[in-house]
Protein backbone atom coordinates (compact mmCIF):
# COMPACT_ATOMS: atom_id res chain seq x y z
CA UNK A 1 0.00 0.00 0.00
CA UNK A 2 1.52 3.50 -1.05
CA UNK A 3 2.24 5.97 2.09
CA UNK A 4 0.82 8.95 2.60
CA UNK A 5 3.83 11.06 1.23
CA UNK A 6 4.12 8.64 -1.91
CA UNK A 7 -0.10 9.69 -2.18
CA UNK A 8 0.88 13.24 -1.92
CA UNK A 9 3.55 13.36 -4.80
CA UNK A 10 1.45 11.55 -7.06
CA UNK A 11 -1.45 13.87 -6.44
CA UNK A 12 0.98 17.08 -6.86
CA UNK A 13 2.02 15.36 -10.08
CA UNK A 14 -0.78 14.77 -11.68
CA UNK A 15 -1.94 18.74 -10.72
CA UNK A 16 0.90 19.97 -11.91
CA UNK A 17 0.37 18.13 -15.31
CA UNK A 18 -3.04 18.98 -15.49
CA UNK A 19 -2.80 23.24 -14.82
CA UNK A 20 0.20 23.21 -17.37
CA UNK A 21 -1.92 21.41 -19.77
CA UNK A 22 -4.61 24.39 -18.94
CA UNK A 23 -2.34 26.79 -19.65
CA UNK A 24 -1.51 25.49 -23.19
CA UNK A 25 -5.26 25.14 -23.85
CA UNK A 26 -5.85 28.59 -23.12
CA UNK A 27 -1.97 30.11 -24.33
CA UNK A 28 -3.19 29.78 -28.28
CA UNK A 29 -5.78 32.22 -28.47
CA UNK A 30 -4.49 34.63 -25.96
CA UNK A 31 -0.77 34.35 -27.81
CA UNK A 32 -2.57 34.59 -31.65
CA UNK A 33 -4.41 37.84 -29.85
CA UNK A 34 -0.94 39.31 -28.98
CA UNK A 35 0.20 38.76 -31.80
CA UNK A 36 -2.46 40.09 -33.90
CA UNK A 37 -1.42 43.66 -32.37
CA UNK A 38 2.00 43.39 -33.16
CA UNK A 39 3.00 46.29 -35.36
CA UNK A 40 3.48 45.42 -38.60
CA UNK A 41 6.95 44.12 -40.05
CA UNK A 42 7.82 44.34 -36.27
CA UNK A 43 7.33 40.79 -35.06
CA UNK A 44 10.64 39.45 -33.53
CA UNK A 45 11.04 35.87 -32.18
CA UNK A 46 13.46 34.75 -29.67
CA UNK A 47 12.71 31.02 -29.50
CA UNK A 48 14.79 29.49 -26.83
CA UNK A 49 15.62 32.54 -25.12
CA UNK A 50 16.49 30.78 -21.96
CA UNK A 51 18.28 33.35 -19.44
CA UNK A 52 18.90 35.94 -22.53
CA UNK A 53 14.94 37.71 -22.40
CA UNK A 54 15.33 40.52 -25.10
CA UNK A 55 13.18 43.68 -24.70
CA UNK A 56 11.30 44.48 -27.86
CA UNK A 57 10.99 40.63 -29.14
CA UNK A 58 8.67 38.22 -28.33
CA UNK A 59 10.33 35.84 -26.04
CA UNK A 60 10.05 32.02 -26.23
CA UNK A 61 10.91 29.16 -24.07
CA UNK A 62 10.15 25.67 -22.98
CA UNK A 63 11.28 25.89 -19.34
CA UNK A 64 8.95 27.44 -17.11
CA UNK A 65 11.74 28.67 -14.38
CA UNK A 66 12.93 31.59 -16.82
CA UNK A 67 11.05 35.05 -17.97
CA UNK A 68 9.77 34.42 -21.28
CA UNK A 69 6.52 36.25 -23.29
CA UNK A 70 5.05 32.59 -23.81
CA UNK A 71 5.98 29.12 -22.65
CA UNK A 72 5.96 26.22 -25.12
CA UNK A 73 8.07 23.83 -27.26
CA UNK A 74 9.73 25.89 -30.25
CA UNK A 75 9.39 23.36 -32.78
CA UNK A 76 5.83 23.98 -32.77
CA UNK A 77 5.49 27.70 -32.60
CA UNK A 78 4.31 27.57 -36.05
CA UNK A 79 0.70 27.55 -34.73
CA UNK A 80 0.94 30.67 -33.21
CA UNK A 81 1.96 32.77 -36.26
CA UNK A 82 0.68 33.42 -39.25
CA UNK A 83 2.85 32.67 -42.81
CA UNK A 84 4.97 35.82 -44.08
CA UNK A 85 4.48 37.84 -40.51
CA UNK A 86 7.78 38.01 -38.84
CA UNK A 87 10.47 40.07 -39.69
CA UNK A 88 13.33 39.09 -37.61
CA UNK A 89 14.02 35.52 -35.91
CA UNK A 90 16.81 34.32 -33.39
CA UNK A 91 17.70 31.16 -32.59
CA UNK A 92 21.00 31.48 -30.06
CA UNK A 93 22.78 27.83 -29.05
CA UNK A 94 19.38 26.17 -29.84
CA UNK A 95 19.97 24.18 -32.87
CA UNK A 96 22.00 21.70 -31.12
CA UNK A 97 19.10 20.23 -29.25
CA UNK A 98 17.00 19.19 -32.32
CA UNK A 99 17.68 15.93 -34.56
CA UNK A 100 18.78 16.81 -37.90
CA UNK A 101 15.20 16.08 -39.42
CA UNK A 102 13.82 18.17 -36.33
CA UNK A 103 16.05 21.11 -37.50
CA UNK A 104 15.35 20.46 -41.15
CA UNK A 105 11.67 20.98 -40.78
CA UNK A 106 12.04 23.36 -38.24
CA UNK A 107 14.44 25.46 -41.23
CA UNK A 108 11.34 25.35 -43.72
CA UNK A 109 8.29 26.52 -40.84
CA UNK A 110 11.26 29.28 -40.29
CA UNK A 111 11.33 30.22 -43.94
CA UNK A 112 7.40 30.32 -44.20
CA UNK A 113 6.74 32.36 -41.39
CA UNK A 114 9.20 35.04 -41.79
CA UNK A 115 7.87 37.92 -44.87
CA UNK A 116 9.96 38.51 -47.61
CA UNK A 117 13.37 39.89 -46.66
CA UNK A 118 12.88 39.01 -43.45
CA UNK A 119 15.58 37.60 -41.15
CA UNK A 120 17.07 34.38 -39.03
CA UNK A 121 20.60 34.27 -37.18
CA UNK A 122 21.13 31.32 -35.90
CA UNK A 123 24.69 30.78 -33.43
CA UNK A 124 25.64 27.44 -32.36
CA UNK A 125 28.57 25.87 -31.51
CA UNK A 126 30.90 25.09 -34.85
CA UNK A 127 31.97 21.11 -34.23
CA UNK A 128 34.44 21.85 -36.48
CA UNK A 129 36.08 24.56 -34.32
CA UNK A 130 35.20 22.46 -31.51
CA UNK A 131 37.21 19.31 -33.09
CA UNK A 132 40.61 21.49 -33.60
CA UNK A 133 40.01 23.16 -29.51
CA UNK A 134 39.84 18.85 -28.57
CA UNK A 135 43.07 17.90 -30.75
CA UNK A 136 44.96 20.65 -29.81
CA UNK A 137 44.22 20.25 -25.84
CA UNK A 138 47.23 19.89 -23.49
CA UNK A 139 45.60 19.71 -20.08
CA UNK A 140 42.46 18.23 -18.04
CA UNK A 141 41.10 21.70 -18.35
CA UNK A 142 40.98 22.25 -21.61
CA UNK A 143 39.95 18.93 -22.77
CA UNK A 144 37.30 19.45 -20.48
CA UNK A 145 36.21 22.53 -21.69
CA UNK A 146 36.32 21.67 -25.35
CA UNK A 147 34.52 19.02 -24.66
CA UNK A 148 31.66 20.34 -23.29
CA UNK A 149 30.62 21.85 -26.57
CA UNK A 150 29.63 18.72 -28.11
CA UNK A 151 27.17 18.01 -24.98
CA UNK A 152 26.40 21.00 -24.17
CA UNK A 153 26.76 20.93 -20.09
CA UNK A 154 28.75 23.70 -18.18
CA UNK A 155 31.42 23.44 -15.50
CA UNK A 156 28.89 24.30 -12.68
CA UNK A 157 26.86 21.04 -13.66
CA UNK A 158 29.65 19.58 -13.94
CA UNK A 159 30.94 20.31 -10.40
CA UNK A 160 27.65 18.98 -8.87
CA UNK A 161 27.01 16.38 -10.61
CA UNK A 162 23.90 17.61 -12.72
CA UNK A 163 21.75 15.33 -14.86
CA UNK A 164 21.77 17.57 -18.27
CA UNK A 165 20.01 17.46 -21.56
CA UNK A 166 22.37 17.01 -24.36
CA UNK A 167 22.68 17.97 -27.95
CA UNK A 168 21.16 16.30 -30.38
CA UNK A 169 23.19 16.70 -33.15
CA UNK A 170 26.13 18.83 -34.45
CA UNK A 171 26.71 21.95 -36.83
CA UNK A 172 29.25 23.58 -38.37
CA UNK A 173 29.36 26.67 -40.77
CA UNK A 174 29.11 25.52 -44.10
CA UNK A 175 26.66 22.33 -43.30
CA UNK A 176 24.21 24.82 -41.87
CA UNK A 177 24.82 27.25 -44.93
CA UNK A 178 24.36 24.51 -47.23
CA UNK A 179 20.91 23.31 -45.63
CA UNK A 180 19.64 26.86 -45.28
CA UNK A 181 20.32 27.86 -49.11
CA UNK A 182 18.87 24.38 -50.23
CA UNK A 183 15.14 25.94 -48.46
CA UNK A 184 15.52 29.21 -50.19
CA UNK A 185 17.59 31.28 -47.49
CA UNK A 186 20.29 33.55 -49.05
CA UNK A 187 22.93 34.35 -46.86
CA UNK A 188 23.81 38.00 -46.01
CA UNK A 189 26.64 37.19 -43.51
CA UNK A 190 28.76 34.07 -42.06
CA UNK A 191 30.87 35.26 -38.68
CA UNK A 192 32.34 34.40 -35.61
CA UNK A 193 29.45 33.96 -32.40
CA UNK A 194 28.27 37.73 -31.40
CA UNK A 195 26.84 36.79 -28.06
CA UNK A 196 28.76 34.46 -26.30
CA UNK A 197 32.41 36.32 -27.12
CA UNK A 198 33.70 32.20 -27.87
CA UNK A 199 34.72 32.74 -31.41
CA UNK A 200 37.23 30.43 -31.28
CA UNK A 201 34.16 27.83 -30.92
CA UNK A 202 31.34 29.53 -31.75
CA UNK A 203 29.98 30.32 -35.19
CA UNK A 204 27.07 32.49 -36.22
CA UNK A 205 25.01 33.03 -39.55
CA UNK A 206 22.31 35.36 -40.97
CA UNK A 207 19.92 34.96 -43.84
CA UNK A 208 17.50 36.54 -45.11
CA UNK A 209 14.25 34.87 -46.96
Amino acid sequence: MSSIKEKLYIAKKKLTKDWFSFGRRISSPFVRLIFSFQPHNKIKLHLGSGNEYKEKWINVDNNYNVKADLHTDVLGIKKFIKKNSVSEILLSHVIGYFTLWQAKDFFNDIYNMLEDGGLLEIEFPDVKKCSQLLLDSKNEAEYIESIRRFYAFDTIQLKNREVHLPYKFGWSLDFIELQLVNIGFKVVEMSNSASHNRPHSDSRIIVKK
